[in-house]
Protein backbone atom coordinates (compact mmCIF):
# COMPACT_ATOMS: atom_id res chain seq x y z
CA UNK A 1 0.00 0.00 0.00
CA UNK A 2 0.95 3.42 -0.60
CA UNK A 3 1.79 5.69 2.10
CA UNK A 4 0.21 9.10 2.58
CA UNK A 5 2.61 11.87 1.85
CA UNK A 6 2.53 15.23 3.37
CA UNK A 7 2.60 18.38 1.40
CA UNK A 8 6.07 19.74 1.70
CA UNK A 9 7.56 22.65 -0.05
CA UNK A 10 8.37 21.84 -3.60
CA UNK A 11 6.65 18.45 -3.47
CA UNK A 12 3.97 17.70 -5.96
CA UNK A 13 1.22 15.24 -5.29
CA UNK A 14 1.58 13.41 -8.57
CA UNK A 15 1.70 9.62 -8.45
CA UNK A 16 4.04 8.07 -10.93
CA UNK A 17 3.13 4.50 -10.06
CA UNK A 18 0.13 2.42 -10.94
CA UNK A 19 -1.29 2.26 -7.41
CA UNK A 20 -3.10 5.03 -5.56
CA UNK A 21 -2.13 6.36 -2.16
CA UNK A 22 -4.18 5.06 0.79
CA UNK A 23 -4.76 7.96 3.09
CA UNK A 24 -7.44 8.89 5.56
CA UNK A 25 -9.68 11.72 4.50
CA UNK A 26 -9.80 14.81 6.71
CA UNK A 27 -13.50 14.37 7.35
CA UNK A 28 -15.65 11.33 7.98
CA UNK A 29 -18.44 10.71 5.56
CA UNK A 30 -22.01 11.26 6.74
CA UNK A 31 -23.15 7.72 6.11
CA UNK A 32 -20.47 6.24 8.41
CA UNK A 33 -21.33 8.73 11.16
CA UNK A 34 -25.03 7.75 11.52
CA UNK A 35 -24.46 5.32 14.41
CA UNK A 36 -22.20 7.74 16.22
CA UNK A 37 -24.73 10.56 15.75
CA UNK A 38 -27.51 8.34 17.13
CA UNK A 39 -25.33 7.47 20.14
CA UNK A 40 -24.62 11.15 20.75
CA UNK A 41 -28.34 11.93 20.48
CA UNK A 42 -29.14 9.16 23.00
CA UNK A 43 -26.45 10.50 25.32
CA UNK A 44 -27.84 14.04 24.97
CA UNK A 45 -31.38 12.81 25.70
CA UNK A 46 -30.19 10.80 28.69
CA UNK A 47 -28.29 13.83 29.98
CA UNK A 48 -31.38 16.06 29.54
CA UNK A 49 -33.57 13.43 31.23
CA UNK A 50 -31.06 13.20 34.07
CA UNK A 51 -31.14 17.00 34.47
CA UNK A 52 -34.96 16.98 34.49
CA UNK A 53 -34.94 14.18 37.07
CA UNK A 54 -32.42 16.12 39.13
CA UNK A 55 -34.60 19.27 38.98
CA UNK A 56 -37.67 17.23 39.92
CA UNK A 57 -35.81 15.62 42.83
CA UNK A 58 -34.64 19.05 44.01
CA UNK A 59 -38.18 20.44 43.73
CA UNK A 60 -39.53 17.41 45.60
CA UNK A 61 -36.93 17.87 48.35
CA UNK A 62 -37.84 21.56 48.61
CA UNK A 63 -41.57 20.80 48.81
CA UNK A 64 -40.99 18.09 51.41
CA UNK A 65 -38.80 20.40 53.49
CA UNK A 66 -41.40 23.18 53.25
CA UNK A 67 -44.18 20.78 54.31
CA UNK A 68 -42.16 19.54 57.29
CA UNK A 69 -41.37 23.12 58.34
CA UNK A 70 -45.06 24.05 58.03
CA UNK A 71 -46.04 21.09 60.23
CA UNK A 72 -43.44 22.02 62.84
CA UNK A 73 -44.50 25.68 62.73
CA UNK A 74 -48.14 24.64 63.21
CA UNK A 75 -47.19 22.40 66.14
CA UNK A 76 -45.15 25.20 67.69
CA UNK A 77 -48.00 27.69 67.33
CA UNK A 78 -50.44 25.19 68.82
CA UNK A 79 -48.16 24.48 71.77
CA UNK A 80 -47.65 28.20 72.33
CA UNK A 81 -51.40 28.82 72.33
CA UNK A 82 -52.00 25.96 74.78
CA UNK A 83 -49.27 27.36 77.01
CA UNK A 84 -50.84 30.84 76.86
CA UNK A 85 -54.27 29.42 77.71
CA UNK A 86 -52.82 27.45 80.62
CA UNK A 87 -50.99 30.51 81.97
CA UNK A 88 -54.17 32.59 81.68
CA UNK A 89 -56.16 29.88 83.48
CA UNK A 90 -53.61 29.82 86.32
CA UNK A 91 -53.71 33.61 86.54
CA UNK A 92 -57.53 33.58 86.60
CA UNK A 93 -57.52 31.02 89.42
CA UNK A 94 -55.06 33.13 91.40
CA UNK A 95 -57.15 36.26 90.86
CA UNK A 96 -60.38 34.49 91.86
CA UNK A 97 -58.68 33.22 95.04
CA UNK A 98 -57.49 36.76 95.72
CA UNK A 99 -61.02 38.07 95.11
CA UNK A 100 -62.48 35.59 97.59
CA UNK A 101 -59.87 36.62 100.16
CA UNK A 102 -60.59 40.33 99.58
CA UNK A 103 -64.35 39.80 99.89
CA UNK A 104 -63.79 38.01 103.18
CA UNK A 105 -61.55 40.83 104.36
CA UNK A 106 -64.19 43.39 103.31
CA UNK A 107 -66.84 41.55 105.29
CA UNK A 108 -64.61 41.49 108.34
CA UNK A 109 -63.78 45.21 107.99
CA UNK A 110 -67.45 46.10 107.47
CA UNK A 111 -68.39 44.24 110.63
CA UNK A 112 -65.59 46.00 112.53
CA UNK A 113 -66.91 49.35 111.28
CA UNK A 114 -70.44 48.58 112.42
CA UNK A 115 -69.13 47.45 115.80
CA UNK A 116 -67.04 50.58 116.25
CA UNK A 117 -69.85 52.99 115.29
CA UNK A 118 -71.17 54.55 118.50
CA UNK A 119 -74.22 56.70 117.80
CA UNK A 120 -74.06 58.43 121.19
CA UNK A 121 -70.45 59.51 120.55
CA UNK A 122 -71.39 60.83 117.11
CA UNK A 123 -74.32 62.81 118.58
CA UNK A 124 -72.10 64.24 121.33
CA UNK A 125 -69.42 65.32 118.82
CA UNK A 126 -72.02 66.88 116.49
CA UNK A 127 -73.53 68.94 119.33
CA UNK A 128 -70.37 69.94 121.19
CA UNK A 129 -67.74 70.31 118.52
CA UNK A 130 -69.77 71.24 115.45
CA UNK A 131 -72.56 73.10 117.24
CA UNK A 132 -75.37 71.17 115.59
CA UNK A 133 -78.87 70.91 117.10
CA UNK A 134 -81.91 68.75 116.66
CA UNK A 135 -84.47 70.19 114.18
CA UNK A 136 -87.42 72.02 115.73
CA UNK A 137 -90.93 70.65 115.13
CA UNK A 138 -91.82 73.49 112.79
CA UNK A 139 -88.73 72.70 110.64
CA UNK A 140 -89.85 69.15 109.90
CA UNK A 141 -91.93 68.74 106.74
CA UNK A 142 -93.56 65.45 105.86
CA UNK A 143 -94.05 64.53 102.20
CA UNK A 144 -96.37 61.86 100.86
CA UNK A 145 -94.56 59.89 98.17
CA UNK A 146 -96.69 57.60 96.03
CA UNK A 147 -95.69 53.96 95.79
CA UNK A 148 -94.67 54.38 92.18
CA UNK A 149 -92.69 57.49 91.54
CA UNK A 150 -90.80 58.59 88.47
CA UNK A 151 -87.52 57.92 90.17
CA UNK A 152 -88.43 54.38 91.03
CA UNK A 153 -90.10 53.75 87.69
CA UNK A 154 -87.16 54.89 85.62
CA UNK A 155 -84.46 54.05 88.13
CA UNK A 156 -81.89 51.35 87.77
CA UNK A 157 -83.20 47.87 88.48
CA UNK A 158 -79.72 46.46 88.54
CA UNK A 159 -78.43 45.32 91.95
CA UNK A 160 -74.80 46.02 92.57
CA UNK A 161 -72.37 44.27 94.87
CA UNK A 162 -71.93 47.48 96.86
CA UNK A 163 -75.55 47.32 98.05
CA UNK A 164 -74.88 44.03 99.83
CA UNK A 165 -72.64 45.68 102.45
CA UNK A 166 -74.96 48.34 103.81
CA UNK A 167 -75.49 49.03 107.47
CA UNK A 168 -79.04 47.66 107.29
CA UNK A 169 -77.86 44.44 105.67
CA UNK A 170 -75.33 43.91 108.43
CA UNK A 171 -77.91 44.57 111.12
CA UNK A 172 -80.21 42.05 109.48
CA UNK A 173 -77.31 39.58 109.27
CA UNK A 174 -76.40 39.96 112.95
CA UNK A 175 -80.08 40.07 113.97
CA UNK A 176 -80.67 36.60 112.58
Amino acid sequence: MARARSYKRGYTNYNYSSSAYAYEPAYKPYYNDEEERAAQERARREKAAAEVDKRRATAHKFKLTAAILAVFAGCFIMMASYAAVTQQRIKNNQLSNELVALKGENTILQSEITDSVDLEYIKKEAVERLGMTEPQPYQIVYIDVPKQSYNVQYGSTEDTDEDKFTFKALLNLFGK
